[in-house]
């Protein structure tokens, strides 16, 4: 009888070890699977995560495109003030009131432009820079560290962006009395 029931509890054992055995197998079968399947799902994040990126990407630069659009009216007031300005400059010399009186002008004109993110590149005297400024002239013997001379027409930045760089002609930084223009004129044009 003892040996019956030895025999009778050896078999459970034996079952519920191979039960044991075979769910083992299988939650290591399904973790294997998980695991492939968790891979195949962070790919496809992945791939999802460029595309979105991408997507991103293109909305911004239509937009930009289209804002960009919408200044144009702003862009053209200001080319056509500039221009103005020059062109009574080259039929007259201003006197020192019509030159302030144009310069404040130009304030309110840049304080307007910078309602709508927009800067204007319109200065003389500064170093050349050639993000923002493109060579259309050049009249300097050294080339080491050119300055802008003259803008023949302005650039515009809008949010911290050229969107058109300032034609200008660059030279050597004119002397008077043995200083720069620029130091002569504290940091500002001396038209």
């Amino acid at each position: 009888m003892w040996s019956e029931i030895k025999g009778l509890l050896l078999m459970r054992l034996f079952e519920r070890r191979k039960d044991k055995s075979e769910r083992l197998n299988n939650i290591e079968k399904n973790g294997v699977e998980l695991i492939a399947e968790l891979k195949d799902v962070k790919k496809i994040l992945r791939k999802q995560g460029i595309l979105i990126e991408a997507f991103k990407t293109d909305v911004i630069s239509r937009i930009d495109k289209k804002e960009v659009k919408e200044l144009q009216p702003y862009l053209e007031i200001a080319d056509n003030f500039f221009h103005l300005i020059n062109s009574f400059k080259e039929w007259q010399e201003l006197s020192r009131g019509h030159s302030e009186a144009v310069e404040i002008v130009w304030q309110k004109m840049e304080n307007l432009l910078s309602t709508v993110g927009l800067e204007i590149i319109r200065q003389e005297g500064l170093s050349f820079d050639s993000k923002s400024h493109e060579t259309v002239d050049s009249i300097s013997n050294k080339n080491d560290s050119p300055v802008v001379l003259k803008v023949y027409q302005p650039g515009f930045i809008y949010m911290g962006n050229v969107i058109r760089p300032a034609k200008v002609q660059i030279g050597d930084m004119p002397i008077i009395d043995d200083k720069p223009i620029v130091d002569a004129c504290r940091g500002e044009s001396c038209d």
